[in-house]
């Protein structure tokens, strides 16, 4: 697992994010999460995160309104000043199916 508290994302110089995200997806297990916080307040908007993470490999599990795990909201109206995202890295369609090299059909586990 890899944890980015703290506003990580929208400190990185801008236009590397998805670069960043793609480094990180890199060293997670198939199946290991990554679990992101920050202001949506910032340059870097959360429909940005979502778009680079998905291109980076990784699936929103959990979206959380807190670190305390308020609830994110289901309406369409203004979003929370801060998202902690929970994401996994998908892990390659040869491991999902279990017919990869050293699979014996077992589920991926982090």
């Amino acid at each position: 697992m890899i944890a980015l508290p703290g506003n990580v994302l929208v400190f990185q110089a801008p236009g590397t994010e998805r670069a960043v995200l793609a480094r990180l997806t890199a060293v997670l297990a198939a199946g290991g999460r990554l679990v992101a916080g920050f202001a949506t307040d910032r340059e870097y908007r959360l429909d940005d995160f979502d778009r680079d993470a998905a291109a980076a490999g990784l699936t929103l599990e959990h979206r959380f309104a807190t670190w305390h795990l308020d609830p994110w909201p289901d309406d369409p109206g203004p979003i929370p000043g801060w998202a902690v995202s929970v994401l996994r890295r998908t892990p390659p369609a040869d491991v999902q199916d279990g017919t990869g090299p050293g699979t014996d059909g077992a589920a991926v586990t982090a």
